[in-house]
């Protein structure tokens, strides 16, 4: 018989944090989970999480998504949340309250994603039916930045 079902979002050893991002976003997991390895490679070493940090991770995982999917902004696919607010990020890395900004922009990105139709990513074949759904993809990446600002 199994053991009891693992903490969907909890402490998952020295360092690591356990991010639940939701059924929602299931569809992006395996973008995810490779440009989270290429963020890790691209700050390994770090004692701690500044703008410029959190700005390589940001850049690496986007790097990483793109060359997966050859995909640009505005194509509905999960780089429509991380490269606007890596933007905000950019200008003003050490400004106090540019994870609020981050947030807001993804947010608002993830939001206007519904309006757009699926050109990219695993939901192309929906065509016109992906217009009125949010991406799953930007979805994923504003739950990321949400459970960033809860640590």
């Amino acid at each position: 018989m199994a053991g009891p079902a693992p903490n969907p979002a909890g402490d998952a050893g020295p360092g690591l944090r356990v991010v639940d991002l939701g059924s929602d976003a299931a569809g992006a997991s395996a973008l995810l989970g490779g440009g989270g390895l290429s963020a890790a490679k691209a700050v390994s070493g770090a004692t701690e999480v500044d703008g410029q940090t959190l700005l390589q991770l940001g850049d690496a995982l986007a790097e990483r998504i793109n060359e997966r999917g050859k995909a640009e902004l505005g194509d509905k696919t999960i780089l429509d949340a991380p490269l606007p607010s890596l933007e905000v990020l950019r200008k003003s890395p050490n400004a106090s309250d540019v994870l609020d900004r981050m947030l807001e922009t993804a947010s608002e990105r993830v939001d206007a994603s519904a309006e757009l139709r699926s050109g990219r990513g695993g939901a192309a074949w929906l065509g016109e039916r992906s217009i009125g759904h949010r991406d799953p993809g930007a979805i994923a990446y504003l739950r990321f930045l949400q459970a960033l600002q809860a640590r």
